[in-house]
C-alpha cells in the first residue's frame, strides 16, 4: 500500500513538474504562431529558431543582429538578415531603428497552412506575450466554426481574443493564438 502511494506520488510530481515547464522556455514567440517553430534570443549570443522537436533550424550570431541595427539607424531604413529556413519557408528578421524608444526586431515567417506570420519584438529580446487587458474576455475557436482569424493572417485551428462587455459579444479583437487560452466562448450569431 505505501509502495503503490509513493508511486502515485512520484508521477503526480513529475506531471507537475511537466506541466509548469509548458511554454516555460524563455521563447520569444508565446503567441504568435510559427508552425511550432521558436525562436529564442539572448543579447549576447543572438538569436536562433527550434522545430518543434528541438532541432536547431538557423542561427544568426547578435554581430550580425548588431550590424543590422547599426544600418538601419544610420540609414532611418528597416535592414533584413536572412536568419534561415523554418519548418514551413524561409524565416527573416527585419531590424528597424526610429530613435532609441522605437528600435525592434521583426520575425517574418510561415505556419503550416503557408500563411505568412509576423512578430514585433523589443531589441533587448523581451518575449511577446498576450496582450494585458483589464477587461474581461472571450474567445472564438476558429477550428469548430471554420472562420478566418479576425486579424487575417491565420486561419483553422486556432482562437481569437477579443475584449467583451460582460455579455459575451466579442468587442476589440486582442490576439490570435494556437492553443486554447481557456476563457468563456463569445456569443457570437454565425452568418
Amino acid at each position: 500500500m505505501l509502495r503503490k502511494h509513493l508511486i502515485l506520488t512520484v508521477f503526480a510530481l513529475l506531471l507537475g513538474i511537466i506541466g509548469t515547464n509548458v511554454m516555460a522556455d524563455s521563447r520569444i514567440n508565446v503567441v504568435h504562431h510559427f508552425g511550432g517553430d521558436a525562436l529564442f534570443c539572448d543579447e549576447e549570443l543572438g538569436c536562433w529558431a527550434l522545430n518543434m522537436d528541438g532541432e536547431r533550424l538557423w542561427e544568426v550570431d547578435q554581430a550580425t543582429i548588431d550590424a543590422a541595427m547599426t544600418a538601419a539607424c544610420d540609414s532611418s531604413a528597416a535592414q533584413q538578415v536572412e536568419a534561415g529556413q523554418g519548418t514551413y519557408g524561409p524565416m527573416t528578421l527585419e531590424v528597424n531603428c526610429y530613435g532609441e524608444d522605437g528600435a525592434s526586431v521583426k520575425l517574418i515567417g510561415y505556419d503550416e497552412h503557408g500563411k505568412p506570420n509576423e512578430m514585433l519584438f523589443a531589441p533587448n529580446y523581451t518575449p511577446v506575450n498576450a496582450p494585458a487587458s483589464s477587461l474581461p474576455q472571450c474567445q472564438i475557436n476558429l477550428h469548430h466554426y471554420k472562420l478566418h482569424s479576425h486579424d487575417g493572417i491565420h486561419y483553422d485551428a486556432g482562437y481569437d481574443v477579443f475584449t467583451t462587455d460582460g455579455s459575451m459579444r466579442p468587442g476589440d479583437f486582442q490576439y490570435w493564438t494556437s492553443s486554447n487560452p481557456g476563457l468563456p466562448s463569445c456569443a457570437v450569431r454565425i452568418v
